[in-house]
C-alpha cells in the first residue's frame, strides 16, 4: 500500500466534499510535508485550523481547532475551540466538516406564536 501523503489526501477530500468550495482559492496551506501538513479555512466570523500527520508506525492524526477572527470588545484575545480529532480518516475528515457546519449555524429568532399573522404564513 502507498503511503499516506496528508496534503494529498486533504485536498482530495476537500474537492469531493465542499461543493462550493476551491482549494486554491478557499485554503491557506500553513506546512506540507510528505508527513505533515496544516491548513488554515475562513468564514465571515472563524478561521479553522486543520492538521494532519503520518507517525513513523503508519498511523495518522488529523484535528481541528475553531478561532474567532476577532476578540469580543474589551478583550485582547480571540476565543477558540477545539472541535472533532482522532485518525486521519475520512470519516473524521466528516465529522470536522460537519462540526465546522455546526459551528457557523445562528440561532433563529422566531416570533412568538401569537404574533405570526395569517398572511405570513405561506403554504408549502
Amino acid at each position: 500500500m502507498a503511503p499516506i501523503i496528508p496534503i494529498i489526501t486533504l485536498k482530495n477530500w476537500f474537492r469531493k466534499d465542499l461543493r462550493y468550495a476551491n482549494w486554491d482559492r478557499d485554503v491557506e496551506i500553513l506546512k506540507d510535508t510528505e508527513t505533515e501538513c496544516s491548513i488554515r479555512v475562513y468564514t465571515d466570523t472563524h478561521s479553522y485550523h486543520i492538521g494532519a500527520k503520518v507517525r513513523e508506525d503508519g498511523t495518522g492524526y488529523l484535528g481541528c481547532e475553531a478561532s474567532t477572527r476577532k476578540p469580543r470588545a474589551g478583550e485582547d484575545h480571540t476565543r477558540g475551540n477545539d472541535l472533532p480529532d482522532g485518525l486521519f480518516t475520512r470519516a473524521n475528515w466528516q465529522s470536522i466538516l460537519g462540526s465546522i457546519v455546526g459551528y457557523e449555524l445562528v440561532k433563529i429568532h422566531r416570533k412568538p406564536p401569537g404574533l405570526v399573522s395569517e398572511e405570513s404564513v405561506q403554504e408549502v
